[in-house]
């Protein structure tokens, strides 16, 4: 995925899910409207530390992002769809080699840059 990080397989998902889960019952956040990790976000993409990635807010269906040490972002992408959508367009692009785009086939392979 763009920026380097995977999309998470079912069990990373749960792995991430619950090591968030843990952070926020160890140390809660200060405000509880703006909590470091909800119970209703489900990690979709993520480094390899679970550092910085997406989740799906499932109450809302939006995606946002999450990384080390600052808030979480909302609404990063409307929907899962929107995502995946503009993941095509950018993977179109630099398999057609348009100047300006954040990846490049080597080897058969999608590196993003």
């Amino acid at each position: 995925m763009p920026g380097n990080h995977d999309l998470l397989g079912l069990a990373a998902m749960e792995r991430t899910y619950h090591f968030k889960m843990e952070i926020e019952r160890d140390d809660p956040s200060d405000d509880p409207e703006f909590p470091f990790w909800h119970e209703q976000w489900i990690p979709i993409i993520s480094d390899d530390d679970a550092c910085y990635g997406k989740f799906l807010d499932v109450r809302s269906g939006q995606i946002g992002s999450f990384d080390d040490g600052d808030a979480p972002s909302f609404g990063v992408h409307e929907s899962l769809t929107v995502l995946f959508s503009e993941t095509v367009v950018l993977m179109e692009q630099i398999s057609a080699g348009a100047q300006g785009a954040t990846g490049r086939v080597q080897r058969g392979r999608l590196i993003w840059d």
